[in-house]
């Protein structure tokens, strides 16, 4: 259970990513990407993002999509952090605001910054054989530039004892209490649809967004980890992962938290040379006094 304690007044965070086993194999790209609010990885505000391009043919842009994607939600974030009212996120009023035009921000600035991207870098031949060849359906071919862009996106925001989430198709978000439990913030059902993962592509994407928050000051996490699919998909079941989440958090309440941030690509590569064979990326939130 998380144990009552006093909030913290700083947070820390650290994010890494490395190219899937199979991507070496095989020469693609790493298709994930992440970026984290303040550069200096630290303060009583933060915020972090994550996302996972979808790979396959006709994704043949996902790299940059999922790069654009983080930085588009951060900077989505860092406008809604910039004009919060005093008490932060702690008003019902302030909450219902963001969940209701945070997804709709987010979605429209990427489609915006994706088009812009495919205007200044417009399909090759070989590229526009492709869009044509798999994006055979009407409403497909339509979004056809957008599509190959495709991506997922997780994002978390914490305001000094208040925490924001937003989800978009597959991944995860899981907190770490202060005796080391990993609890999920979403369940994956929702971010499957007909057997693939909604992401910013789909033409529902903002309905199917997903915004929470954590509002209870007096037990908040000791610790935030979000990752790409490629790291659940390494291990057999949701308990083996939600294990690595609490080793992590093991060191960082030893004061190793430089020591998770050196071996952090060490352990993803080792990950997925065993496990998925995906890219993996992983953003970390830890508070300032574990």
């Amino acid at each position: 259970m998380l144990r009552r304690r006093p909030a913290p007044p700083r947070w820390r965070l650290i994010g890494q990513s490395i190219r899937g086993a199979s991507h070496e194999r095989s020469g693609a790209p790493n298709q994930d990407a992440y970026a984290l609010y303040p550069p200096s990885g630290e303060g009583a505000t933060v915020a972090c993002a994550v996302a996972d391009g979808h790979g396959g043919t006709k994704y043949f842009r996902s790299e940059i999509g999922a790069r654009i994607a983080v930085d588009v939600a951060l900077q989505m974030v860092e406008g809604i952090l910039q004009t919060l009212p005093p008490d932060g996120l702690k008003s019902q009023h302030t909450k219902n605001q963001i969940a209701e035009t945070l997804a709709s921000s987010i979605v429209g600035g990427w489609q915006a910054a994706v088009e812009e991207h495919r205007k200044e870098n417009l399909a090759t031949q070989a590229e526009a054989s492709i869009w044509a060849k798999e994006t055979n359906q009407d409403l497909e071919r339509r979004m056809a530039p957008q599509i190959a862009y495709g991506s997922t996106l997780l994002v978390t925001a914490v305001v000094r004892d208040e925490i924001l989430f937003a989800q978009l198709g597959d991944g995860d978000i899981l907190l770490v209490s202060d005796t080391g439990e990993a609890i999920p913030v979403f369940t994956a059902e929702a971010d499957m649809l007909g057997g693939e993962t909604t992401s910013l592509v789909s033409p529902d994407a903002i309905k199917r967004a997903r915004v929470g928050f954590w509002n209870r000051p007096e037990v908040l996490p000791a610790m935030i980890m979000l990752s790409t699919d490629g790291y659940s998909n390494s291990f057999p079941d949701a308990p083996s992962f939600h294990q690595v989440a609490s080793d992590i958090w093991e060191m960082t309440i030893e004061g190793n938290w430089d020591k998770v941030q050196a071996t952090l690509p060490e352990w993803l590569t080792e990950t997925t040379r065993k496990g998925s064979g995906d890219d993996i990326t992983v953003a970390l939130i830890a508070r300032g006094d574990v």
